[in-house]
């Protein structure tokens, strides 16, 4: 688990009982948690991950691949999640579409 608050009731004996282990903007958790997950994979499993579902330009996708988890004996591609991709697409065919209207209606 990650903690990015400190729930210690005795605050005198704060740093030996503290379960706060990250610091940081709450984004970080989503990459720490990823990079954990697909380092122990293959020491506590005996598997590696091949795919990585997310949306975007996930940034824990992003460090996956630079940090090389597995090195060069396995890589990880990207899957989109398709819920992702349509909202994303009708978003910008939106934008496009409203854009077309104040342009056709400047030009009146």
């Amino acid at each position: 688990m990650l903690w990015k608050h400190c729930i210690c009731t005795n605050k005198t004996n704060h740093l030996q009982k503290c379960k706060r282990n990250i610091e940081g903007y709450s984004g970080k958790m989503e990459v720490d948690g990823a990079l954990s997950i697909f380092r122990r994979s293959e020491s506590k499993c005996n598997f590696r991950y091949t795919q990585y579902l997310g949306h975007d330009n996930t940034k824990a996708f992003n460090t996956i691949i630079e940090k090389n988890v597995y090195g060069d004996k396995c890589s990880v591609t990207k899957l989109e999640c398709i819920g992702h991709v349509i909202k994303k697409n009708v978003n910008r065919y939106s934008t496009f579409e409203n854009k077309t209207k104040r342009t056709e209606a400047f030009r009146r």
